[in-house]
């Protein structure tokens, strides 16, 4: 348990790291240098160029990032069918094959934000390619064959060549776990059955680790409950059900996620009790509206 804790708080440290590093990265980037020298105050205080320009255009990690995390879904801004599978299949690449991690990322965070039904199976891809190479038993994404701009082609900056991104290794551990844990996140908010099932299968703990290590897999199993508590849905209760019955008495974390996201889904306020939560299941239930922020802070303060 000790050693999950270190796990997790490297890498809610890396996410404060992944700003610094981004601001480090832009700094190093070979267009930012040049764009300084022509029009400094444009680069430092100027507006940021067109998104999808700079995905169609730009090899460098730092800026595709910063678009991705820029973008709209085309089809939600009423644009071309066209231009929303351009899109989709630059997040695609970059979700699943891209040699950073921090660029993945982004790209995942994109993801879950479009209500394009492919999103879903995309994200399953970019869980299981999380490593940084890809596994001999997957089969190559097509995405990683677009004639738009490959991941590979690009350069990802100086600090970001430091912290070892790509490469025939692959990413360290604590990068895996941010990119798997990133991809459920967003998994859970384009919600869905098959977003659903994916996620039950982590939260369950079948065949959804590949190789990583014991650290790792209860941190994406924690994570996946977690997604599962967001969903609200009768079907989330349904599964949150069955994680809290197989894992009383085995898992103290699981058990206690799953039953604070069978509260917060259901408002009963029972205990963790896997008979009396399948009794909920098998009789009439509804699910509660989701608490406002004020509802949120108050449930906070009491269970202090």
């Amino acid at each position: 348990m000790a050693r999950l804790f270190a796990l997790a708080a490297g890498l809610a440290v890396m996410s404060g790291v992944t700003g610094c590093a981004s601001t480090w990265d832009t700094i190093t980037s070979k267009s930012f240098r040049e764009s300084l020298k022509d029009k400094p105050y444009g680069t430092m205080f100027g507006k940021p160029p067109d998104p999808l320009e700079t995905l169609r255009n730009s090899p460098e990690g730092e800026a595709r990032a910063k678009a991705m995390k820029l973008i709209k879904e085309p089809a939600a801004e009423k644009h071309s069918a066209e231009e929303q599978d351009e899109v989709m299949q630059i997040l695609t690449s970059a979700a699943t094959t891209d040699p950073s991690p921090w660029v993945r990322i982004a790209a995942i965070d994109a993801l879950g934000r479009f209500h394009d039904p492919r999103a879903a199976d995309v994200l399953k891809q970019a869980y299981f390619n999380a490593p940084g190479r890809l596994p001999g038993n997957l089969a190559k994404p097509e995405a990683e064959k677009s004639p738009i701009v490959q991941a590979g082609a690009r350069e990802p900056g100086l600090l970001g060549d430091r912290l070892g991104l790509g490469g025939p290794q692959g990413f360290t551990a604590d990068q895996v776990a941010t990119v798997r844990g990133r991809a459920i996140d967003s998994m859970a908010k384009t919600g869905g059955p098959k977003s659903l099932e994916f996620l039950a299968g982590i939260a369950i703990g079948k065949d959804h680790f590949m190789n990583d290590d014991v650290n790792t897999q209860e941190f994406v199993r924690q994570r996946a409950v977690d997604g599962i508590s967001q969903m609200r849905t009768k079907e989330a209760v349904v599964v949150l059900a069955k994680v809290l019955a197989a894992e009383k008495d085995k898992d103290i974390t699981l058990t206690a996620k799953a039953h604070e996201g069978l509260v917060q889904l259901t408002g009963k306020n029972l205990p963790a009790d896997p008979e009396k939560w399948n009794g909920v299941v098998q009789a009439e239930f509804e699910i509660v509206p989701e608490p406002n922020a004020i509802q949120r802070a108050i449930g906070f303060t009491t269970q202090k």
